[in-house]
């Protein structure tokens, strides 16, 4: 405390302390993890208004009914007001400050926009007897909408052959962790993936930075292979007719005893058909696909062609 010879009276320092916090579950507010912290200095505490005038300010309880001067017993009792020896709040009246000094402000300096919870709490240092020492503070809801940004993550790409180029939007301030698809990875800004296979692949991106993280993910269809066309006329992959009206001839060769099964992707990489074929011995084979049959769309179509060794893509066009 500070006396202050000039009024005749003492001042409590740090009688309110102000805390900017994250909510949680707990409904004690004082629980709350704190994000950053101020604090409110030394003033008088005087009647400088009453619960009838100031309507609204005076609630039974935290969250209870708004009071007046009528519904508080023994209103309006004592009404002694000023900086002099004698100061204090009185039933039914009440003290409101509209202006700060130095020290009482919250420093949002690194702070993320957000939604958070100004919460103050009285006589935090336990300084002065109370008859309900759970009832000292109050949290006011706040967003923060003009401090650090949390990422936004974007990404486009362009396919030579098999090799993808991925050029981020994202800041350059920002860390990366990036996922191709095929188990390969990167944590470079903008970086490039040779796939060793034709195939439909999820890319995802995690961009990363002090406020959070944002996550994006696209999919990506790679055609032309060299290895993959190596497979294709290995395996003799092919479909006739194509463009394809009702049906067409699927034709493979084995060059082993193969589980093999059949995937037909749409150009956005859904999975829109799945033939299971079953352990095949050595041997050319083929089948009748009904594309009919599917009710799909016309358009482009990639068939994947998958044994425990090999794989091999061609694509088919559908037209009704």
């Amino acid at each position: 405390m500070s006396y202050h010879p000039t009024h005749g009276h003492i001042h409590v320092d740090n009688w309110a302390e102000f805390t900017l916090r994250t909510p949680t579950s707990n409904p004690d507010a004082t629980t709350w993890p704190i994000v950053s912290t101020g604090s409110k200095v030394s003033f008088c505490l005087i009647n400088l208004g009453d619960c009838t005038s100031d309507y609204g300010y005076c609630r039974d309880g935290n969250y209870g009914p708004i009071l007046t001067q009528a519904n508080i017993p023994n209103s309006p009792f004592g009404m002694v007001s000023g900086c002099g020896s004698d100061q204090g709040i009185y039933v039914g009246n009440l003290d409101i400050y509209s202006q700060g000094m130095a020290g009482m402000s919250i420093d949002l300096t690194g702070v993320c926009n957000g939604d958070y919870y100004i919460v103050s709490v009285t006589d935090p240092d336990n300084n002065f007897y109370e008859t309900d020492e759970t009832n000292n503070w109050c949290a006011t809801p706040i967003t923060l909408t003009q401090q650090i940004p949390g990422p936004v993550g974007s990404f486009t790409y362009s396919v030579s052959g098999s090799n993808v180029q991925f050029t981020n939007s994202a800041s350059v301030n920002y860390t990366y962790q990036w996922y191709f698809g095929d188990g390969g990875n990167s944590t470079n800004q903008n970086p490039s993936h040779l796939y060793t296979a034709a195939g439909v692949y999820n890319v995802t991106m995690i961009v990363y930075g002090p406020c959070g993280s944002d996550t994006t993910t696209q999919i990506i269809t790679i055609t032309t292979v060299g290895i993959e066309e190596s497979a294709s006329a290995a395996m003799g992959f092919s479909a006739y007719p194509n463009p394809i009206s009702e049906n067409t001839i699927v034709s493979y060769f084995l060059n082993e005893k193969s589980n093999v099964t059949l995937e037909l992707y749409n150009t956005l990489g859904q999975k829109v058909n799945s033939v299971e074929r079953g352990v095949q011995t050595q041997g050319f084979y083929e089948f009748n696909y009904n594309m009919k049959a599917l009710n799909l769309e016309n358009g482009v179509y990639i068939l994947q062609i998958k044994t425990e060794t090999q794989s091999a893509t061609i694509r088919l066009s559908q037209l009704h």
